[in-house]
């Protein structure tokens, strides 16, 4: 089996790096380190569970896609970067770019989760400023792009607030209601995912990255509706995906 110290080769233009030969050995030692974890006895909590992927549907237009230091990776439409920068990750010309600076402009909003109303905060549309959406070329070194603390791993990552759970980040979160699913990927999940993304969610509310944007799954909710609820138990620290490699 090959053995991959530090940057891997970038994946051909319309390719997808499920194939895990082609991740990072970082990559791949979190993925085994998480599905060789027994699933815990409890006590859970009930958390809300949505989902995200990478970017991809973009529509050709005039707005360039920059890098801080202004180099242009593409243009596409205003409406298509809104959304990408929503997404943090997109795929532009065969290139995964993660996003550096954000262009949203986020408002609470009343909205209906496990059956009572709470204050999410929502982008607005005619608030967003192109000029401020920047990103960067993580094609290398993290082939499904990066989280705040981590590459991406499809299906295990998991975005959090950072400021409302600052105690999350590196620790193994199970979710029972993912047990047991088998994924677009014919993988059987066991239900553990780790922390190591971030968004504006509530406490009680974590995004499971799927990889591709159109690979959402359907997942069993125990709530009153208005959102996915999971039965979810906090576990201990990775020391696979805190340490440095």
């Amino acid at each position: 089996m090959p053995v991959y110290i530090g940057e891997i080769a970038a994946p051909a233009p319309g390719d997808w790096p499920w194939d895990e030969q082609r991740w990072t050995q970082k990559m791949r030692d979190i993925a085994a380190e998480l599905r060789a974890t027994s699933p815990p006895a409890g006590p859970f909590e009930r958390f809300e569970i949505t989902q995200y992927g990478v970017k991809e549907k973009l529509e050709p237009g005039d707005v360039e896609v920059r890098s801080a230091a202004g180099e242009v990776f593409g243009k596409v439409t205003r409406r298509s970067l809104m959304l990408a920068d929503i997404e943090g990750t997109m795929r532009l010309g065969g290139r995964i770019l993660n996003i550096t600076s954000h262009g949203n402009v986020y408002e609470p909003r009343d909205v209906i989760v496990d059956g009572k109303k709470v204050v999410k905060q929502k982008p607005v549309a005619e608030k967003f400023d192109p000029a401020k959406s920047l990103w960067t070329d993580v094609t290398v070194k993290a082939p499904w792009g990066s989280g705040s603390k981590m590459p991406l791993v499809p299906f295990r990552r998991l975005a959090i607030n950072p400021y409302l759970n600052p105690d999350l980040h590196y620790r193994r979160v199970y979710i029972k209601q993912l047990d047991g699913m088998q994924l677009p990927t014919g993988e059987r999940h066991n239900g553990v995912c780790i922390a190591g993304d971030t968004g504006g969610m509530r406490k009680t509310h974590c995004d499971l990255f799927v990889g591709r944007e159109d690979r959402h799954i359907t997942i069993p909710s125990v709530g009153q509706g208005g959102a996915t609820m999971c039965e979810v138990q906090i576990m201990e620290t990775s020391s696979t995906a805190r340490g440095k490699r």
